[in-house]
């Protein structure tokens, strides 16, 4: 039996002794495809029309996210929480004191995009340490999803996560830590629920964490409140916590497939102000991978390596 046959969770060595990280950083395991091959539909299990009539419009109408086919690589584990601050800073300080410091996008261009008043500004300074600027010091609780974060950020924890993890001899031979795939996060993301929303099919405020009306009514992501707490409203039922509506999260995929140009990002954030049609299941976010905002943050995956650009 392997670790992703053990349906146990896993936490990774670099964060197991410190209480407060090991829960942050625990993955669970997702079940299987109920019937062979790792297959599901994913996407909108409606017209396009009919999605936008019930849902609001998107970009483009809702699209690309039709119903397909889709294979999942194999079995995998996925972290409860998006990637808080905490662990992002024990990231940055391991691979300072590996003699190797890592500078993220925001750090390396000198701004992100962050909400000030009156909307959403490219602000001089901002980066996950300081997400309102330079004079906005990082939130006080760790537990805080980080954002400010690019696509290539991402891509550097869990490539990072991998190389400690194979040092320490506890990660098993074939398996690495990485971005989820898009059709694997639909499918967490839904736990088995055929619903536009892993609850059903009307928006629900608890649920899905922040009101979700023309304007954000916070100032940003939501603390986690327990982790590894199935059952609780945040939580889908495969243990789960806030796949919708807390950050943007970044996934493995190219957008469209094959172009590396734009990257995709899935679940809608607490500054969706189109919701709810950005909160469903399905919809499709894009953008750059060196776009570094508020709103965008992600969540690790463990199984299989994955072909560039995500699944073939």
């Amino acid at each position: 039996m392997t670790v992703l046959d053990a349906a146990a969770v896993v936490v990774p060595t670099v964060f197991r002794a410190d209480p407060r990280l090991a829960g942050l950083a625990a993955l669970v395991p997702v079940p299987p495809a109920p019937d062979g091959p790792p297959r599901f539909v994913m996407g909108a299990h409606a017209s396009p029309a009919e999605m936008v009539r019930r849902y609001g419009p998107t970009e483009v109408g809702h699209a690309d996210a039709q119903p397909r086919e889709a294979t999942l690589p194999g079995r995998f584990l996925l972290m409860s929480y998006p990637v808080a601050n905490a662990l992002f800073a024990a990231f940055i300080a391991a691979r300072a004191a590996e003699g190797r410091p890592y500078v993220t996008t925001a750090e390396q261009v000198g701004a992100a995009w962050a909400l000030q008043e009156g909307g959403w500004r490219n602000v001089p300074g901002a980066c996950w340490k300081h997400v309102r600027g330079a004079g906005h010091h990082a939130v006080a609780l760790g537990s805080v999803p980080v954002t400010c974060v690019s696509w290539h950020d991402a891509v550097a924890f869990t490539d990072w996560l991998t190389e400690a993890e194979r040092r320490a001899g506890t990660l098993p031979e074939g398996l690495v830590y990485r971005l989820p795939a898009e059709a694997e996060w639909e499918f967490a993301c839904r736990a088995g629920s055929p619903g536009a929303f892993w609850w059903g099919d009307e928006l629900d405020d608890e649920h899905a964490i922040h009101r979700c009306g023309r304007q954000p009514d916070r100032p940003g992501p939501a603390p986690a409140e327990s982790p590894l707490c199935p059952g609780f409203g945040r939580c889908n039922r495969w243990g789960l916590s806030d796949m919708l509506g807390n950050v943007w999260e970044w996934c493995a995929d190219a957008y469209p497939r094959g172009d590396p140009r734009r990257r995709v990002l899935r679940g809608g954030s607490w500054g969706s102000s189109a919701a709810p049609a950005r909160l469903l299941c399905c919809f499709r976010g894009h953008m750059p991978p060196d776009e570094r905002g508020d709103r965008n943050g992600f969540r690790v995956a463990l199984g299989a390596p994955l072909a560039e650009g995500g699944l073939p």
